[in-house]
């Protein structure tokens, strides 16, 4: 069972929003344990609602075929089945949302919490993205996002703006995370692994050291933010940008022939 906390509403003078402020459970213990917080209802609904709002429309920009919104695209199917293109991800969200939105965003400090996870004094934004799945399943490797032997500075944390669950992962008390011999192209056919559940308005937060399998089969939203200790130019919501070159929109006959192959064979 992934250890679950709620969020008790205090001074907004302390950490400048919602905190966790009652602990019955030393939850940096856990986390340092399992790799794994779950932060039940952390987020306020007319907050909630309001970015989800906000995101909304950037969605809707983001899957034309004409939109220079940096987008990654795992499975690129024809443009008319998608709907637009068949988006996995939106990049640099913070620069397309509105002010009020990462005003909402701010408040809630989770840089803060996270250095509190890991015993660090600050911490910065070192990735940010909406992680989206809609007309189509998605289904990725086994994997890290960390490699094991590296120190622990980073902190993965998403906040769910829709209900989800379907992501395999194995926690750090299991005995299959310390194995460096991991095949992360084979299947996994044993069945303790961790099936990660959330619902909408949860925030849950992640060593990237788990070793885990992406899979959605409904539609999805989620910001998905890494902090890390380990930066030379702090970046917050306000300053982050990632300058990567991402998904092409490629209206032209072969691409689009490729895309017509991938759908066939999906």
């Amino acid at each position: 069972m992934i250890f679950e906390l709620k969020f008790v509403k205090f001074s907004k003078e302390i950490l400048k929003g919602i905190i966790l402020i009652e602990f019955k459970n030393n939850y940096k213990k856990i986390y340092s344990e399992t790799g794994i917080l779950r932060i039940k209802k952390a987020i306020e609904f007319e907050d909630l609602n309001f970015i989800k709002k906000d995101l909304g429309e950037i969605y809707k920009k983001a899957i034309s075929k004409y939109s220079d919104i940096p987008v990654r695209c795992y499975d690129d199917f024809p443009y008319i089945f998608s709907k637009g293109v068949n988006i996995a991800s939106i990049e640099n969200p913070f620069f397309y949302l509105c002010p009020k939105s990462i005003k909402i965003l701010k408040k809630y400090n989770l840089s803060g919490f996270a250095s509190k996870l890991i015993n660090k004094k600050n911490m910065s934004i070192n990735l940010s993205r909406v992680h989206v799945t809609r007309s189509f399943r998605y289904e990725g490797p086994w994997h890290r996002d960390q490699d094991l032997q590296s120190p622990d500075i980073d902190v993965l944390c998403n906040i769910y703006l829709t209900d989800e669950k379907g992501m395999k992962f194995f926690k750090k008390n299991h005995p299959i995370h310390k194995n460096k011999d991991f095949a992360f192209d084979s299947l996994i056919h044993n069945a303790d692994y961790e099936i990660l559940e959330a619902n909408m308005s949860d925030i849950i937060f992640l060593d990237p050291k788990l070793i885990h399998k992406p899979y959605s089969k409904n539609k999805r939203m989620h910001f998905h933010t890494r902090f890390s200790s380990c930066f030379n130019d702090k970046k917050d919501e306000n300053s982050y940008r990632n300058f990567k070159k991402f998904y092409k929109r490629d209206l032209g006959l072969i691409p689009s022939i490729k895309r017509l192959k991938n759908f066939i064979i999906k």
